[in-house]
């Protein structure tokens, strides 16, 4: 799955609804698009901030800096993730250790941090999409294929973006349920399948070359 999955999954549900995105879809379709997109746009985000090696605490890693500006560690940071469902929406949270217990606050430079810098504001939250598990029970619901091609969809891109963390760093917890687990709920199992899909994308293209 790819930027083109999701332009066929928006292709069909114009077909089926008069060349019209209903606003509900396209909320949910447009924020996945920039989801998807995580890793091929410049911009600042939370995923970026977590990866930057120059933020990690070389000493505690027992990393190094070589003269070419390349930063190798033995050890890489921990984090624990929490998806859970807020008044904003379906979210992936972040949480840094310091030694075996999970930091929720600002901090600068202590010696049990792995990063320099942790900046819950910029890097708690990994990802969102408004109203998704409301679109996932109106999808099995009321909905049309489309629509439920569009929670597959979601799966997924949550997933890799997941997966392409944990290239870079070391995920001691992932506790809460995935997008699948709530389709599951109507009777829907694809969960397998996706994994599968991953798995095969990662062998052939492996996201890291410096794994935890």
């Amino acid at each position: 799955m790819t930027d083109s999955a999701l332009k066929d999954i928006i292709r069909i549900k114009k077909e089926l609804n008069w060349g019209e995105l209903p606003p509900f879809f396209h909320m949910v379709s447009s924020t996945l698009g920039e989801l998807d997109g995580l890793f091929s746009h410049g911009f600042d985000n939370a995923f970026r901030r977590i990866i930057d090696r120059r933020n990690w605490e070389l000493e505690r890693l027992q990393g190094e800096e070589l003269p070419d500006g390349t930063i190798n560690v033995k050890h890489h940071p921990r984090l624990a993730l929490y998806r859970r469902v807020s008044t904003m929406g379906y979210e992936v949270r972040c949480f840094p250790l310091a030694l075996d217990k999970e930091v929720d606050q600002y901090v600068k430079d202590h010696p049990l941090m792995e990063f320099k810098v942790w900046d819950p504001n910029g890097m708690r939250i990994l990802l969102r999409v408004p109203k998704l598990v409301e679109f996932v029970h109106y999808a099995y619901t009321q909905g049309d294929k489309a629509d439920r091609a569009l929670v597959k969809f979601a799966h997924y891109v949550i997933e890799r973006v997941v997966l392409e963390l944990s290239t870079h760093v070391l995920i001691v917890k992932d506790d809460g349920q995935r997008i699948s687990e709530i389709a599951g709920n109507f009777g829907d199992d694809f969960a397998h399948l996706i994994e599968q899909k991953l798995k095969a994308e990662l062998k052939a293209n492996p996201l890291s070359q410096n794994s935890p």
